[in-house]
């Protein structure tokens, strides 16, 4: 395996502009590179969707953000980077791009080493050090490890050492509210269609919740703008079906979050932010090798998985017994 020794570097790049979950499943990587190279300069390009995950990440010496849809902004990124004069680069996000590769070349001064992880062979000349992996298709460890485990490429050890994400309180986490009753948390965005679960199956799945556990409420979390979680409490009159506020802030998100006492989800960023959070937590995959991929690694979970490779197959009575079965295990 070819390897990249970041013992004498001052400073690393990471190129991490990509999704919001995968930031956070990059958490444990930033902090082992800090342990590991005592002194290092941890710097992240971020994307404007995933920056705020590591606003308070003391594992984090500097951060910059990549707007991908603003090109002519990518100049100036190159020409504020450059002067960090980075010892190495490592490209995280797995697929191919040609884009991040010129980033990888022009972002660091020029006898950095450049290092990616890639599914397949291209782009290879931008890079010094290239791994190749097979990830998609034939999934058997998690992205959490598969992220981590480029600590090992660079020169260091993960054999025993928590590698879980985990994100830091920022001032307002204290002042969240907070209540004595038991919340369950129900985020209904899936980020896209496929895993989107029908608004007529999280009805049924509330009710089911409140006849089931009539000592917890029910807290709906969606995006900005999304107007279904205000559409869902109201069909429950009686204050105890909650719509969160909406809020960009993901930390903002996380604060509520870890008020909860267990999480439904679809298999989305929620399910990685409330594993950094300690929340347990009732995912929906709809195949066992999104389950292999996006699994969680410190909390206790339970999935269940599509019969057909459709969120429509996945049966509201199955979630709900599943969420039973951590409520039973918590108490």
């Amino acid at each position: 395996m070819q390897c990249a020794d970041l013992s004498k570097a001052r400073s690393v790049l990471f190129l991490r502009y990509d999704r919001l979950g995968d930031m956070v499943i990059s958490t444990g990587l930033f902090r082992l590179v800090k342990e590991e190279f005592p002194g290092i300069r941890v710097h992240v390009l971020a994307s404007p969707s995933n920056c705020c995950v590591i606003r308070n990440d003391p594992n984090v010496d500097g951060i910059s953000v990549f707007r991908k849809k603003k090109p002519l902004e990518l100049p100036g990124l190159l020409r504020s980077l450059r002067r960090h004069r980075f010892d190495a680069v490592v490209n995280l996000v797995f697929y191919p791009s040609f884009t991040g590769a010129v980033i990888a070349r022009l972002s660091a001064r020029r006898r950095a080493v450049r290092v990616r992880v890639a599914t397949e062979d291209s782009l290879d000349h931008f890079y010094n050090v290239n791994i190749k992996r097979r990830i998609w298709g034939a999934a058997r460890r998690t992205m959490l490890e598969e992220t981590v485990s480029i600590l090992e490429v660079l020169g260091g050890s993960i054999d025993g050492r928590d590698i879980c994400p985990l994100l830091f309180p920022w001032p307002g986490m204290a002042a969240a509210t907070s209540s004595s009753e038991p919340r369950i948390g129900v985020n209904i965005s899936a980020g896209d269609r496929y895993r989107e679960w029908s608004l007529e199956s999280w009805t049924e799945a509330i009710q089911m919740m409140l006849e089931r556990f009539p000592e917890f409420t029910v807290h709906i979390f969606t995006p900005p703008s999304d107007p279904r979680g205000d559409l869902l409490a109201e069909s429950f009159p009686g204050g105890r079906v909650t719509a969160m506020k909406h809020t960009p802030d993901i930390l903002e998100v996380c604060a509520e979050l870890s008020h909860m006492r267990v999480l439904v989800t679809p298999d989305t960023s929620m399910v990685h932010m409330a594993d950094a959070l300690g929340v347990p937590v009732v995912v929906m995959y709809i195949s066992r090798e999104k389950l292999t991929l996006w699994k969680p690694c410190r909390v206790v979970f339970r999935a269940v998985v599509s019969r057909d490779g459709t969120m429509d197959s996945v049966n509201a009575g199955d979630v709900v017994d599943a969420l039973a079965e951590i409520v039973k295990e918590r108490t």
